[in-house]
């Protein structure tokens, strides 16, 4: 699982890192990444090689636009249909206007909140996002995980799969993505797709 966080307010965003370390610490919840920042586009560059459940933490108003949290949701949702979204504002009286946009958001946690409560309600969602990282993303999957990479890419959008010059890394390339992986052989691969 990567973690994502999109925030303009650098005090804002490294509390919101430095929670997430300390809770991811305290329940052992291994993330690949935890990438911070302010820019949109960054934000949804980092997101083109998905292929597990990610977590995004985002604020709705970005550089005074309102909106513009919601619009970033719009195109992680075209990019990463199975990531959990969570939004982060000190705009309560948006919360409503989320669901216009049809992002199936897991949570709405305002800045204002206690301290307390906001590291409880970050809890809960990293604890939720967790959880769904062994739910299949499809019935019919291809699933790889080591200690360097963990995936799920329905069968219906591999592909193909083809040995790269460095020992032991293949390349797997689907309908909408390239992924790189290292793993033992072709063997492992193949077993993935025999009934047991």
């Amino acid at each position: 699982m990567n973690i994502y966080i999109l925030e303009d307010n650098l005090i804002q965003q490294q509390r919101l890192e430095r929670i997430i370390k300390s809770l991811s610490l305290k329940h052992q919840i291994r993330y690949r990444n935890l990438f911070s920042t302010a820019k949109p586009e960054h934000l949804l560059s980092q997101i083109e090689n998905v292929a597990d459940h990610q977590l995004y933490f985002l604020d709705l108003e970005i550089k005074h636009e309102e909106h513009k949290g919601l619009a970033v949701a719009k195109e992680i949702r075209k990019k990463d249909p199975y990531g959990t979204i969570v939004f982060v504002t000190t705009h309560s009286e948006l919360a409503p206007i989320t669901f216009e946009y049809r992002v199936a958001a897991l949570d709405f946690i305002e800045k204002e909140l206690r301290e307390e409560e906001f590291i409880q309600k970050v809890e809960e969602c990293l604890l939720i996002a967790d959880s769904r990282r062994t739910i299949p993303v499809s019935p019919d999957n291809f699933s790889f995980e080591n200690k360097y990479t963990s995936f799920q890419i329905p069968f219906s959008d591999i592909f193909y799969f083809e040995t790269m010059e460095i020992a032991h890394k293949i390349r797997l390339i689907t309908k909408s993505k390239v992924l790189d992986f290292y793993a033992g052989t072709f063997k492992l691969i193949i077993k993935q797709r025999q009934p047991a």
